[in-house]
C-alpha cells in the first residue's frame, strides 16, 4: 500500500477567492480600518488619505514576499534594527583605550617580528652550512 507524502508543506491551503487566511485577515483588517475611517472621518477624501497607509500595508503583508520571506518576518528586522542597541566600531580616533590598544600591539607585533625574522635567519644559515659542505656520496656516473 502506498501512502501519498504532500511534496510543498510551505504552501498555506486557500479559503476564499484563492486567498489564505492571514491575507484574509489582513486584507479584512484594513478593510474595516477604511470603513471606520469613512464614517468617522468625515467622508471619503480624508479615510482614502488616512487609511492608504494602513490598506498599502496590509498589501504588503498579504501579499508581498522579500527573499522568500513574507514580509511581516522583513518588518519584525526592521523594527529590531531600528530600536536595537548599535555598536559604531568605524568610530576609532576619539577612543582613547582603542589607541593604547593599537600602541601596545604594535610594539609587540615589532618585538615578535624581530625575533621571527633573526630566528629565519639563523635557520637559513644552518641549512645553507649543512648541506653545502656535505660530500656527494649518492650521486653515481654512468657513461
Amino acid at each position: 500500500m502506498r501512502f501519498q507524502v504532500p511534496q510543498s508543506l510551505d504552501v498555506s491551503d486557500t479559503i476564499i477567492f484563492g486567498l489564505s487566511f492571514k491575507q484574509l485577515l489582513y486584507l479584512g483588517g484594513a478593510g474595516g480600518f477604511m470603513i471606520f475611517l469613512f464614517f468617522f472621518a468625515g467622508g471619503f477624501l480624508p479615510a482614502l488619505f488616512l487609511g492608504s497607509p494602513v490598506a498599502l500595508l496590509a498589501g504588503l503583508l498579504a501579499f508581498f514576499n522579500f527573499n522568500n520571506q513574507p514580509f511581516s518576518v522583513v518588518l519584525q528586522s526592521i523594527i529590531r534594527f531600528f530600536t536595537g542597541k548599535k555598536m559604531y566600531v568605524w568610530k576609532k580616533e576619539g577612543n582613547e583605550k582603542y589607541v593604547e590598544r593599537k600602541m601596545r600591539q604594535s610594539t609587540s607585533e615589532d618585538v615578535s617580528s624581530a625575533a621571527t625574522h633573526d630566528s629565519n635567519k639563523v635557520n637559513d644559515l644552518n641549512t645553507n652550512l649543512m648541506f653545502d659542505d656535505a660530500p656527494d656520496d649518492d650521486i653515481e656516473v654512468t657513461i
